[in-house]
């Protein structure tokens, strides 16, 4: 658990190196506050709850302050079981919504806030009996409890990653929320052995970038090189990759580059095989291309297709196969697009469509491999600054692009580096596939268009 430690109101027993206990008069740049006691899960004991009224007087405090991070943590199920209903999911549910309204409200003046949505944990006072519990866990993609270290590695993530990333929930559950088919009635979701759960990167790693050649893409290479990854480098721009390679080499770190042209059928099979003897523990699939509507013709949207996603399922799967044969664990990362998960504009839909097929693959990726301990997530960016994709877009549309941005402005590369590199790390695996959105909000919040409203009151504090 490096870095700078976290204020809270409460520490958990055993992460003591995480956080930290602050002067309530003095706002801390990043805090964390928890709202537990969920009794599906057991309870929370001792029971620690934030009000509406709470979490809302301390946003205000952080707001008048400058700005800073917020992370809510609770233990709320998104959905209760049929036929059931309680006040104490009204209450959570309530302090949820109440973080989500002032994520809107508070994003222009500096507050980013963000919710952790957690399911069984031990290690905050979660306790069911083993027939119970082994029933829940039948239920899990990834079948073991959420740990100390799983949740450090998202909070951290949270209260230290990207600040264009604010009213984003991250739901570490390992599945529960997903509706999946129980384990035992037909299902072959048998777990061959348990994943790792979350902790520092092995100095061993070594990552396959495609799409390396890009900005983003350089980003997230630099990012990992600064971790210590060995990488391989592929894309299509060899002389751009040889650039890059040099600059990693001369961190005394082994760098690979394998030219490859992924918007071809059997680019991806011809790729991976170049690769039969590199050790490669994670893929960060980077290639892709934006493509308005109407194609020219057939063969151009099933070029974007193969390249945006056929490319990336043969891949993804050629890697996982090889793992789970190996008995080895590993990660698969999927560049997206926010246009994924909302609609932006007109004459996207073939991109918005192979980006979702993208997503979709991921997280089925991640249900079918979690059980032997092979990781696969998604990360969604809104509009990314300095990017070709945003060079080729008029001023004027940027302009107003912008304006639907509650942060009012678009991410950068390096933050998306941040997400890979989180999506990467063991402590994103109880994620179990659901994607992450880098968008400044305009996706996670969905907020109204900037008209005028003056009879419309602030909080008050």
């Amino acid at each position: 658990m490096s870095g700078p430690r976290i204020a809270t109101d409460w520490v958990p027993e055993g992460m003591e190196e995480l956080f930290f206990l602050p002067d309530p008069m003095v706002p801390a740049q990043a805090t964390c506050y928890w709202d537990l006691g969920n009794q599906h899960l057991g309870g929370g004991s001792p029971r620690h709850r934030t009000s509406p009224s709470t979490l809302r007087a301390r946003a205000l405090r952080l707001a008048d302050h400058g700005g800073g991070r917020l992370v809510l943590i609770s233990d709320a199920i998104e959905h209760l079981p049929p036929g059931e209903d309680n006040s104490d999911a009204e209450e959570q549910e309530a302090t949820l919504l109440e973080a989500r309204r002032l994520a809107s409200y508070l994003a222009p003046r500096g507050v980013r806030i963000n919710i952790c949505r957690v399911g069984y944990c031990p290690a905050l006072g979660h306790r069911l009996p083993e027939a119970e519990l082994r029933h829940l866990r039948s239920f899990l993609a990834i079948r073991r409890d959420v740990t100390r270290d799983d949740l450090a590695a998202t909070i951290r993530f949270l209260a230290q990653g990207p600040e264009n990333l604010v009213g984003e929930t991250l739901t570490l559950d390992g599945g529960l929320s997903w509706p999946l088919v129980r384990a035992g009635s037909g299902s072959s979701r048998t777990a061959v052995f348990e994943p790792e759960p979350g902790g520092p990167r092995q100095e061993d790693e070594t990552v396959l970038v495609t799409g390396a050649s890009s900005k983003i893409g350089r980003a997230i290479v630099e990012r990992l090189a600064d971790q210590g990854c060995s990488l391989v480098l592929s894309g299509r721009s060899e002389d751009n990759l040889t650039e890059l390679a040099g600059a990693v080499r001369e961190r005394d770190l082994p760098c690979r580059i394998v030219p490859a042209d992924l918007s071809q059928p059997g680019g991806a099979e011809q790729l991976w095989a170049e690769l039969a003897a590199t050790p490669v523990t994670g893929v960060v699939y980077g290639a892709g291309a934006l493509q308005l509507d109407p194609p020219s013709s057939a063969h151009e949207r099933q070029q974007l297709f193969q390249l945006n996603h056929l490319s990336w399922a043969t891949l993804a799967e050629l890697a996982a196969e090889s793992w789970r044969a190996a008995e080895r664990p590993g990660a698969l990362v999927a560049l997206g697009s926010l246009s994924a998960d909302t609609v932006a504009g007109p004459r996207l839909a073939s991109y918005a469509a192979s980006k979702a097929a993208m997503v979709q693959q991921t997280s089925y990726l991640a249900v079918t491999y979690g059980r032997y301990g092979i990781r696969a997530g998604a990360v969604l960016p809104g509009g990314v600054a300095d990017t070709t994709m945003a060079r080729e877009q008029h001023d004027s549309y940027l302009e107003a692009a912008v304006e639907r941005v509650p942060t009012g402005r678009f991410s950068t590369p390096d933050e998306v580096a941040a997400v890979v590199s989180y999506l990467l790390r063991p402590g994103s695996a109880m994620l179990a596939g659901r994607p992450v959105r880098l968008c400044g909000g305009v996706s996670t919040l969905r907020p109204a268009p900037p008209v005028p409203l003056p009879h419309v009151k602030e909080y008050a504090s």
